[in-house]
Order: C-alpha cells, then sequence, then structure tokens
C-alpha cells in the first residue's frame, strides 16, 4: 500500500510523518511525501532536522519533491495536512481531491488540521511532531486493521 502525505514545502511535516510511518508501519506499506510548493531537491529545513532527531527521526538524507501526476495516481491513500494541500488538489488534480483525506482528522488522531510550524518557535514544531506522531500512530492502526481477516475467515 502506499500512502502519499501532502504538506506545503516538504520541508517539516511531510517528511516527519513520512519517516514516522516507515519507521512504525508495516513493510507492506510504502510512504512517501510532497509538498504543494517545494523547492526539489532541497533539504528538511534545519529546524525540523533537530525536531525530529529528539522524536528518534533521521531526516537529515529528505530531499524535497513537488506533488506530480505520478505520486498522486500511485497512491492509495492520500493525505493532506491542512485545507490548503486540499485547495491545491482540487484546483490542479480535481479528478482526485476527493480522494483526500486530512491526516488529523483519521479515526484516532488529533483531530482537525495541523498547522504548518514553520514560522513558529521550537514548542511549536515540537507541538506538530507530537500531533503527526498521534496521527501517524492511528493511519497505522487503520491501515493494519484493514489488513487483517475478519474473525472466523
Amino acid at each position: 500500500m502506499k500512502v502519499l502525505l501532502i504538506c506545503q514545502a516538504n520541508a517539516c511535516r511531510g517528511p516527519f510523518a513520512e519517516q514516522l510511518v516507515r519507521t512504525i508501519g508495516p513493510r507492506q506499506v510504502d510512504a512517501v511525501s510532497a509538498g504543494t510548493h517545494a523547492d526539489p531537491g532541497g533539504t528538511a529545513s534545519w529546524q525540523s532536522i533537530v525536531a525530529a532527531r529528539a522524536h528518534g527521526l533521521d531526516l537529515s538524507v529528505h530531499r524535497r519533491q513537488p506533488v506530480r501526476p505520478d505520486l498522486i495516481e500511485s497512491a492509495d491513500r492520500i493525505y493532506v495536512f491542512d485545507r490548503r494541500q486540499r485547495q491545491f488538489l482540487t484546483e490542479h488534480y480535481p479528478d482526485v481531491a476527493a480522494r483526500a483525506a486530512l491526516l488529523g482528522e483519521i479515526r484516532g488522531g488529533p483531530g482537525g488540521e495541523i498547522p504548518d510550524p514553520q514560522t513558529g518557535s521550537a514548542e511549536d514544531l515540537d507541538l506538530c511532531y507530537q500531533m503527526i506522531d498521534i496521527a501517524c500512530r492511528a493511519l497505522v492502526a487503520d491501515i493494519s486493521h484493514a489488513a487483517d481477516p475478519p474473525a472466523g475467515a
């Protein structure tokens, strides 16, 4: 199963969620992140790299990539962090916009949007990563539950 995580610049939220899902998810789940306004080939922000280390993740090898048709077409599930990414999909990829869900609204998630902490404080970034952690753990549980055969089967 391929999960596409779409954020704004692909420098903070998306890379963290991608690495977290890859770390805690089952092997058959392939997570990839992209940004609606990503600078191709750029790295994760240094603040994101430092904050992710505190959560046991290494974003130093991440390279930003923009949302592309091939990423969307190959995704089984598409998640966005806030309504700006959903609006971007509506404008640029109207056929798939309805498939995109807010990551924070997954059952068991933190609820609502996961705001972009890029212009905020270190505490804002840590709170964002805590919200993403809750949402990604709920996502992995949902995928695992969906993959489990029904009882008695």
